[in-house]
């Protein structure tokens, strides 16, 4: 199955090439195949991860300990998609809170915050940029900071906003 599919994932690449050799600033093409890459990433990690839970030698270094394949995907490709959209068209909020989306996956957290940062900038209202900032927030030990983004897309409207603040922001 997995054979298959890397078969119809390098055809995919291949046209959306083709496209952005003939337009390299066709903005649709570049998202679609951030997109398309970022799927086929996490189709490859989650049958690595998979994987982990059978036992099998696993990558490692004496002192550091094993490491899962699943924990050394590289997004680089995406990213590099979404910066060339950046600097076509650096107004899209859309594409810096995708840009942060996936920089919570590759662990760049303070850059994923900055990508949040500058969606908001641009849509102040953008409650899944604020949900994002908050969680991110938290994750890289800004409580305080974290919550108040929390609290901010829950008064936007984003309901499980409230679910994250309960989890995180209460005290114990």
């Amino acid at each position: 199955m997995r054979k298959g599919l890397d078969s119809l994932f390098n055809q995919g690449i291949q046209i959306i090439d083709e496209v952005l050799w003939e337009n390299p600033k066709n903005l649709s093409a570049l998202f679609i195949r951030a997109e398309l890459r970022f799927e086929m990433i996490e189709f490859i990690r989650s049958t690595s991860m998979l994987n982990d839970l059978v036992p099998m030698q696993v990558l490692g270094d004496p002192v550091k300990g094993p490491v899962r394949m699943a924990d050394k995907v590289d997004y680089s490709l995406v990213l590099n998609d979404y910066n060339q959209i950046l600097a076509i068209h650096p107004d899209l909020a859309a594409i810096w809170m995708n840009r942060g989306l996936i920089k919570v996956f590759a662990r760049d957290f303070e850059g994923a915050i900055r990508d949040f940062r500058k969606a908001i900038e641009l849509i102040p209202d953008y409650t899944a940029a604020w949900f994002n900032l908050g969680i991110t927030l938290i994750k890289t030990d800004q409580k305080q900071e974290g919550c108040l983004s929390l609290s901010q897309a829950g008064e936007l409207g984003l309901q499980r906003a409230y679910q994250s603040i309960s989890l995180h922001c209460t005290s114990e």
